[in-house]
């Protein structure tokens, strides 16, 4: 089965969560989409609230932190899913990196 990978960000300010229109699968989903080539999952789902939304978000740090100088850290998502994409086109999976921003 082909995978893509992807970023979804679910934006949190006093206790709502913004949700946008997606008009193709009509329904009401967070930001979110496929992450570009050279670009690290974080980077993909601030770029997407940004794209859809218009909001400048960060990360909301998730896991643990763990003390050391070297190599660099990227924010861990909050958790990763495998989803199935019926289509259009052919049936793939996504594998959603899912973070708090």
């Amino acid at each position: 089965m082909i995978k893509h990978f992807t970023a979804t960000a679910f934006v949190v300010r006093d206790g709502a969560t913004l949700l946008h229109w997606h008009r193709r699968l009509g329904q009401w989903m967070p930001p979110g989409g496929h992450i570009e080539e050279n670009e690290e999952p974080a980077e993909a789902a601030l770029r997407e609230v940004l794209e859809e939304t218009g909001l400048v978000c960060e990360i909301i740090p998730s896991g643990g932190q763990y003390a050391f100088d070297y190599p660099d850290r990227l924010p861990a998502p909050v958790t990763i899913l495998l989803e199935d994409i019926p289509g259009p086109g052919e049936p793939h999976q996504h594998i959603d990196h899912i973070y708090f921003v």
